[in-house]
């Protein structure tokens, strides 16, 4: 039973990397099903790629697992931001700096 599986399988793996693209192309299609949506044929063909490609399959779990990390800080990094704010101090030197400068570009703007 174990001789035929792997005689099974040795049959699809040969079928499947003399029809399918190479791991490039695939690693190109899996980049893009992170930012949009695949038509049937990438996805049906990435599926039977990924069947019988095991690096890919990790290529793809990286991708996965990086862009999340990446969507988790950016929103730790934005709430954080918007949870800290300017002292009082800040606020009027930003203010007293803004209006030496408004007159200024005033006179700049006339002449």
């Amino acid at each position: 039973m174990n001789i035929v599986f792997r005689k099974l399988q040795r049959i699809f793996n040969v079928a499947v990397w003399r029809y399918l693209p190479p791991c490039k192309e695939v690693v190109q299609t899996l980049s893009d099903s992170l930012d949009r949506k695949l038509t049937v044929r990438e996805r049906a063909v990435t599926k039977l790629h990924l069947w019988a490609c095991l690096p890919c399959v990790r290529y793809l779990e990286q991708s996965k697992y990086i862009r999340n990390a990446m969507q988790e800080y950016e929103g730790r990094r934005a709430a954080e931001l918007q949870s800290k704010g300017l002292s009082d101090e800040a606020r009027e030197r930003l203010k007293d700096l803004l209006k030496t400068s408004a007159g200024l570009f005033a006179l700049f703007t006339v002449f």
